[in-house]
């Protein structure tokens, strides 16, 4: 429910980054949902979302894998990334991130496939360290 998350991001803007190994997605569809196609060295391709704010950019960012599901292909080298503004970057404010990462990491790091966890053997990077 795109209504209820919105309102926990209330005057923050985000956007993401897709990215993807074979495929893209049309141009009037980049067009409607505010996508820019962006090359990614590490993979295919990667379709990056304009700066996005309220339950209309959430909703866009659900749209934008929808369609991304019937034009592209996505294998174990493709990632999310969001990008998170408007925080305040006060000391209190950073500190109370930081803590809530730490607390919740590991919840959020059962999510994950395990060779995301443990790179060896597959990525010679491990860019998802705990803090």
């Amino acid at each position: 429910d795109t209504s209820t998350f919105a309102k926990f991001v209330r005057n923050l803007t985000f956007g993401a980054e897709f990215e993807f190994s074979i495929g893209n997605m049309p141009y009037h569809l980049q067009c409607r949902t505010g996508i820019v196609p962006v090359r990614d060295g590490s993979v295919g391709g990667e379709l990056v979302t304009v700066p996005m704010s309220g339950e209309k950019g959430v909703q866009n960012i659900c749209d934008v894998a929808d369609i991304m599901t019937k034009y592209c292909t996505v294998d174990i080298n493709c990632s999310v990334h969001y990008h998170i503004g408007n925080v305040s970057t006060d000391r209190l404010n950073i500190a109370v991130l930081y803590m809530l990462g730490y607390k919740i990491q590991d919840d959020l790091f059962q999510m994950f496939p395990y060779y995301k966890t443990d790179h060896r053997g597959v990525k010679k990077h491990n860019y998802c360290k705990k803090f």
